[in-house]
Parts: C-alpha cells; sequence; structure tokens
C-alpha cells in the first residue's frame, strides 16, 4: 500500500518491531488520523513481559532498520491482541490510538523562549494536535508528522511567522521544536542552507552533490559509501515561480552553495528523476565558468532530445487511451457516458493551457499545481533546453524494469543523443524506477557509484580536496 507517497510494507514494520525483546507480539494498520483524513500508521504492541514499556526505545530501535517514513506515528500497548473465532488477529477489534503524542517516562518539556513558543503553536497547527501536548524536544516525525505536510510548515507558516524560508529538507536534520528553533536563531550556517550534509568532508576524497531522490533514500547510500563525502541538494519543486527559467535559476542557487563547500573544480554532480535536468544544468554552468566536471551521474533520467520527447509523448497518450478504454469496459453502461464527457472536459481543459502564450500556460499551471510539487515539476521539465552539450565524463544509470519500459532500439541514448562530448557510459542497476535505492537494491546501486566515482577521480590525481572546517569555541 502506498502512504504519504511511499510504498509501505506493514509485515516488515511487524518484522522489525517484533526483533525487539521486550516486544511478545505486535500488529501494524494503516488507519485514518481522525483529523485531516490521511493514513497514519499505529503499532498495536504486547509487551514481552508485565511493566512500562518504553516506546521510545522501540522508536529508536525501528529507525536503526527503517526510513522515518516506515515509523509508525502512534504506539498502543495491549495485554493481548483481540483474536476471531478462527484464531486470527481481529484487526477490527484494535482500539483507536489517541494521536496525541504520548510515552512512558516522555519529558515535556515547555518552550524557553518565543522562538521555541512560535514553533510549538506551528507544530500544533499542521499536526492538528493541542500544543500544551508537544514538547520541544518531540520529532515532527514522532508527532504525527510526514512529507506531505512540510510544504505547508515551510512554504507558509515559518514563512508568514518568521520571515524566512529554509529548506524543507532542514527537518530532517533539526526535527525538533528546540533543533530548528536554533536555525531559525542563527544568522551564519555553516553548511548552506540548500545542501544537506549526509558524510562529512574527510580530506581523502572530492565530494558529491546529489539532486533529488528523498532523505530515506540518500541515508542508505551515505551509509553504504561511508568514507565518500555527500552533500544532498534539496528540492526545489516547492516554490515554483516561472517555470520556464526555473531548473536555470534553481542551478545557479545551488552552484552558490556548492562552491561554499567546493571553491574549486573537479566537481562530482548527480541528479536523479526529476532533478537529473538540475544536475546537468549545474554542469552546464560550471563549464561555462571555466571549471571542470569530473563526473555527471544521471540516475533514471531520459533526455531531453526533440523527437525523443515528441515520440514519448505519442507513446504515452497511446498507452493512456488504453488504460481509459479498460476503464469504461469495467464500468456499468449508464456511468460510461459520463466518464467520457469528464475526459474529454479535462483534455480540452489542458489543450487549450498548452495553445495558449507561455505566460498564460504558466499561471494556467501555477493556478492548477501550487500545491502539486510533482505537476509544477514536469512543467518546468517541459520548458527546458540545454543551452550546451556537456564537455565532461557522463555516467547514465537505470534500472533494469524501467529500462524494459523504455524506447531503447529506436533510441539507444534514451534522448541523450549528441549531448555528451567526452566518455559517456551505460549503467545498468537492480530494481525499478521506485526501488533503485531501496534495501534490497541499495547495495547494487552504491557499487555502481562508488565505481563510477573511482574511475573519474583516479583521472584527477591532483585535484585539491576541500577539507573539513576546524572546529571552533563558541
Amino acid at each position: 500500500m502506498k502512504i504519504r507517497g511511499f510504498r509501505i510494507e506493514l509485515g516488515e514494520i511487524e518484522s522489525v518491531l517484533g526483533e525487539h525483546p521486550a516486544v511478545r507480539s505486535v500488529v501494524v494498520l494503516a488507519r485514518d488520523d481522525g483529523k485531516t483524513g490521511n493514513k497514519t500508521l499505529v503499532a498495536y504492541v504486547v509487551p514481552a513481559s508485565k511493566g512500562a514499556l518504553k516506546i521510545a526505545n522501540l522508536r529508536a530501535h525501528i529507525k536503526e532498520k527503517l526510513p522515518e517514513y516506515m515509523v509508525p506515528s502512534a504506539f498502543v500497548t495491549l495485554d493481548a491482541l483481540p483474536l476471531t473465532e478462527n484464531g486470527k488477529v481481529d484487526r477490527r477489534a484494535l482500539p483507536a490510538p489517541d494521536m496525541a503524542p504520548s510515552g512512558t517516562n516522555r519529558e515535556l518539556a515547555p518552550p524557553r523562549n518565543g522562538v521555541e513558543e512560535a514553533l510549538a503553536s506551528l507544530y500544533a497547527e499542521v499536526l492538528q494536535i493541542p500544543v500544551d501536548k508537544i514538547s520541544i524536544r518531540d520529532s515532527f516525525f514522532d508527532l504525527g508528522g510526514h512529507s506531505m505536510l512540510l510544504p505547508r510548515l515551510f512554504n507558509d507558516l515559518i514563512v508568514r511567522v518568521f520571515g524566512e524560508k529554509l529548506p524543507i529538507g532542514t527537518i530532517y536534520q533539526h526535527p525538533t521544536i528546540a533543533a530548528l528553533a536554533e536555525v531559525l536563531s542563527r544568522e551564519v550556517h555553516a553548511v548552506p542552507r540548500s545542501l544537506i550534509e549526509m558524510n562529512p568532508l574527510n580530506g581523502a576524497r572530492m565530494p558529491l552533490f546529489w539532486c533529488g531522490f528523498n532523505f530515506a533514500e540518500m541515508t542508505r547510500i551515505a551509509r553504504e559509501l561511508p568514507d565518500q563525502p555527500i552533500y544532498h541538494l534539496q528540492s526545489g519543486y516547492f516554490d515554483v515561480e516561472s517555470p520556464s527559467t526555473h531548473i536555470r535559476e534553481l542551478a545557479k542557487r545551488y552552484l552558490r552553495d556548492i562552491r561554499v563547500i567546493q571553491p574549486e573544480g573537479p566537481y562530482y554532480l548527480a541528479g536523479s528523476c526529476l532533478d537529473g535536468y538540475v544536475a546537468y544544468e549545474i554542469g552546464q554552468q560550471l563549464l561555462q565558468a571555466g571549471e571542470e566536471v569530473g563526473l555527471l551521474m544521471l540516475v533514471e533520467r531520459d533526455g531531453p532530445d526533440a523527437i525523443y520527447r515528441r515520440y514519448q509523448a505519442i507513446r504515452g497518450t497511446y498507452y493512456r487511451i488504453r488504460a481509459h478504454e479498460r476503464r469504461v469496459l469495467r464500468l456499468p453502461w449508464e456511468r460510461r457516458v459520463q466518464y467520457v464527457k469528464d475526459l474529454f472536459g479535462r483534455v480540452s481543459h489542458r489543450t487549450k493551457a498548452r495553445l495558449s502564450t507561455r505566460d498564460e500556460y504558466e499561471q494556467t499551471v501555477l493556478a492548477y499545481g501550487k500545491d502539486n510539487f510533482v505537476q509544477m515539476a514536469k512543467t518546468a521539465l517541459r520548458a527546458y533546453l540545454p543551452g550546451g552539450k556537456h564537455e565532461g565524463r557522463v555516467a547514465l544509470i537505470f534500472s533494469k524494469a524501467t529500462l524494459r519500459g523504455l524506447p531503447t532500439g529506436l533510441f539507444p541514448m534514451v534522448g541523450w543523443s549528441g549531448m555528451f562530448k567526452g566518455p559517456h557510459t551505460f549503467n545498468v542497476v537492480a530494481g525499478d524506477h521506485e526501488s533503485v535505492a531501496s534495501d534490497a537494491n541499495v547495495k547494487d546501486f552504491a557499487q555502481c557509484v562508488r565505481e563510477l566515482l573511482d574511475e573519474a577521480m583516479r583521472e584527477h590525481p591532483g585535484a585539491k580536496i576541500p577539507k573539513p572546517a576546524k572546529k571552533t569555541e563558541d
């Protein structure tokens, strides 16, 4: 099933929780949160022995094994799991959880200053829980927060209250009110705000700057490459103002922050999925500035070739028509006419928008997609045309499943033909588009990345490797 945009395996969560010595049995359900209508994960736990079960210990245990989005938002302790007459768990009989934060030995630390007080109110507003139930040491995610709530918290409420626009990824490094308040109170940041330091500089290897993937995926990759400095560039698709220039402006902003960490080349860049073009554009701007790009990795990102794009658009339209045909045939006769009318209405609206002027089209998209960053991203991608060919080493990386769905017979370079002047390789890894960096496939993927980086770095033995900053006393 999918929750908050992520694929969730309830059995995997149950298995991990069941490994904890304090747990005798456990069931995990996806339940309506009772506030926003969104699904949330709830764990029902029977302790292995009598006495207080420390929920904090269970959270810590599961966070070591699974990504943040698979950590239950609520834990319910039971003496025994309810059973049906057949001896199976009666899931309908499981009680609704108290979604307010709770837990044995949980210290309720109140706000200590105005910034923390304001943030507590914002957390309460977004999460729809009483403000007096929130501790400044509570993680946003432990309180029931998830990625779909972050745009509102960061792009609306924090901007409105503090007049400060932080990157959404800040919450992953600073999830508590106390930590986030400290970030808001500082004027100088050691690491630029658009970057998350996944693995720090070590003076031994050049850093890798990565656009795309979510935080959980990047965490897995960083763990598999512990000696490789990695900086994760935050998604810039939550605040698109002008799709026609967005990717170039985003790349310019990222590049400014990259050069704080690494003032001179060679640079090592990677971009996955929607952010592949952003990485390509960063490379273009570096080359135009006379810098060298040691390696550009494009993961699950086909190219901008006009003929390829047109072919893919026609191909996509064909498959969508077939999908609608199958849906219509499954409907009763009285509903088929209305389905077709609604479909033609949507198609007509989109066609009129695309035939309008660029400004009118952008305004239509902005009005439709201000809260839909995927729609905004796709619009920016359609508007992007690279300004030149890439002169450095390039590695295309695709999963086996994705590659099967691409027209490699007609387009062996999947839209990148003629775009690379330097050496380029085509690399295939395990999984599909959504699972290349999953727990099951991340070792294979990271090994591919490691080999590509090692080969590229061997070509620049005299490169000036950035040194970690010296710690100073406050």
